[in-house]
């Protein structure tokens, strides 16, 4: 692929993308749900989130595994940084 957003915009991106909108799971980086119905604009719209920035890592730029639901907030206060790395998700409400 070549060019500033080739693979964003072509049949396997839209396919990836309704991939992980289908799962209709959480906000990858703040956990809270997406409301999935919102506008695209809407600050707490659903996006996708490369787990591991794209432009650090090129080969992982469309690899599921790379993917996950985020809030449009989220993902672009996260920008090209890497997740910290937590403990997780609870098993149970604390």
């Amino acid at each position: 692929m070549s060019g500033a957003n080739a693979g964003r915009h072509g049949s396997r991106w839209k396919r990836l993308t309704a991939n992980v909108r289908a799962r209709r799971g959480p906000c990858g980086i703040c956990g809270q749900p997406i409301d999935y119905a919102l506008e695209s604009e809407h600050p707490d719209s659903f996006t996708v989130d490369h787990i591991m920035p794209w432009l650090l890592n090129p080969e992982r730029r469309t690899d599921p595994g790379n993917l996950r639901a985020a809030h449009r907030r989220c993902n672009s206060a996260k920008g090209m940084r890497n997740d910290k790395p937590g403990l997780g998700l609870t098993s149970r409400r604390w």
